[in-house]
Formats: C-alpha cells, structure tokens, sequence
C-alpha cells in the first residue's frame, strides 16, 4: 500500500555510511544514519563502528542523495562523538568535505519533536515504515513497511517491517510519518519468515539527554588517517 505521508521529504535526511576497518583498510562497513540537527548530528547503531579487531572506528564517509533514482555521494567525513554499548546507540558529528569545500550552513534534518511520544504510542498492528540502504538495495534509497509485530522491554519493538543488512541505523516512521526509532537488527527463522527490531525514539530521547550532559562522550580522535 502507498505511504500516507511524502516518503521525498525524508530522503535527504536519511544518510549511506561507510566506515573503514581501523586494520584491514580494503575492508569496509555500509550502513545508514539519520541527521537530527542542521549542523550534521547523525544518529546510527554503535554495532556500525566495530572494526574487526573490535576497536571503535572514529570516521565514517557520509553520503546524501535527494532523489530516489540515485544512489549517495560520499561527500563528507562524520567522527564519533558518543556511544553507548547497552543500547547499540552511536552519534556522528560531519566535520568536513572530502574536497576541502566549507561545510552547507543547514543540513537536512528529521525532527524528533513528536518521536518519543509517537514510539511509545505504537500499538501492535500499527503501520511502520523504514527507510536506508540495504546491501541489497542497489545502492539507492530504500523503503520497507510492515506493522509493529510486539515490543521487548521498553526500547526495542518488533515489526515485520524489512531489515536488512545496511539499513541498520536508517530511520523508522509511523503512519503520519512520525520519526520512531533507529532499525537495528533482523532476527531470521530457521524455517523461514524474519521479523526486524526498532530502537525506540524514547530510548534514541535518553541517550540524547545524556549526550547533551556529557555521558558517553568520546575523546577528540586522532588524525583523521589518510
């Protein structure tokens, strides 16, 4: 069925990742991340920076697109500013061009005005739709929908909503097109059938508040390796 509200007015909000092994430098992770402030705070899933040797990666290439038919540019580098282990929660800060261009004065950006309330206001059966790039997506943006399937506790909700590898740390939204919670991980059966898990926008609210106190703050990286 059609989305109920404009899937184009969060195209440009929703960013590709590409985050290279700290060890094995022709080894790379893709996945997505949602812009939340105009001066380029991006949240995505911690599970994202884990480099092989289990170290934290501190840089991650940036891609925008603003059109369904093409896939992202990586423009701009974004450093990890803050983590958490215990929610799979992590936030990137663009600090700059690839080319030395200055940085656009505004992003685009997802409000998170009405998520906390709209995440805990989900039912079962409620629509969700997500939005990333999946490795199977043709490197283009991608959106799945599917019903909220159940909830884990107070953070995680269960959908049948497509999950895929790449998507994680994109964006989910309810029917009137409310950001709700970060995509973060697809549990599969042995016989078939999946359901995907969305952390909450009330947990992603915490973690926020948290960040804005100064808990989970990363030290200033190094160099930025080149």
């Amino acid at each position: 069925s059609k989305s109920p509200f404009s899937i184009e007015r969060v195209i440009g909000s929703i960013v590709e990742l590409v985050c290279i092994d700290n060890k094995d430098r022709d080894t790379y992770y893709t996945g997505s991340g949602t812009v939340i402030d105009s001066t380029g705070l991006i949240i995505t899933n911690r599970h994202l920076l884990v480099s092989g040797d289990d170290s934290l990666i501190r840089y991650c290439g940036v891609g925008f697109t603003g059109d369904l038919h093409d896939p992202p540019k990586i423009e701009y580098i974004g450093a990890a500013v803050a983590v958490h282990d215990g929610t799979d929660l992590a936030l990137l800060k663009i600090t700059e061009h690839l080319e030395g261009k200055d940085l656009p004065t505004d992003f685009p950006v997802i409000s998170l005005s009405e998520a906390k309330a709209a995440s805990l206001e989900l039912n079962l059966g409620d629509p969700i739709y997500i939005g990333g790039y999946p490795g199977i997506g043709a490197e283009t943006f991608t959106f799945t929908q599917g019903v909220v399937s159940g909830r884990v506790g107070d953070g995680l909700i269960k959908t049948s909503a497509l999950i895929d590898s790449g998507t994680s740390g994109g964006a989910a939204f309810d029917a009137n097109g409310r950001y709700v919670g970060v995509p973060t991980a697809a549990a599969k059966g042995d016989i078939g059938g999946s359901l995907g898990y969305l952390i909450g926008a009330n947990i992603i609210d915490a973690f926020l508040q948290d960040y804005t106190a100064g808990k989970n703050v990363l030290p200033a990286p190094q160099a930025l390796p080149r």
